[in-house]
């Protein structure tokens, strides 16, 4: 029950992170943003590789895993978004539309 539990958090708290970002962006946009946002994230997988490699903290890894949820940007999820839907449609406005869809 104790795993299950600690799962939860860390499920919650990633998502939570998710959701501020995303909050951030709307906010306040620009690429200033998304880096600030994705370096964030990358110090978070980059704390937890260490933590991992050197046993320092090894029992707290999920601590930088919640930071890892920062670097869902909005901007590059909709990147992502357009070059698979471009592949399958004609027209930008094609495009656009279905990934409103």
């Amino acid at each position: 029950a104790g795993s299950k539990l600690v799962a939860c958090g860390i499920l919650f708290s990633y998502q939570s992170a998710r959701a501020a970002s995303q909050y951030i962006q709307t906010c306040y946009t620009g690429t200033k943003i998304s880096y600030v946002l994705t370096s964030v994230g990358l110090l978070g997988y980059a704390a937890m590789l260490v933590m991992l490699l050197t046993g320092l903290g090894a029992d707290l890894w999920y601590v930088p895993v919640a930071l890892t949820g920062m670097a869902e940007t909005l901007p590059m999820q909709q990147h992502f978004l357009m070059r698979l839907l471009q592949g399958s449609a004609g027209s930008i406005d094609d495009v656009t539309d279905r990934s409103r869809e």
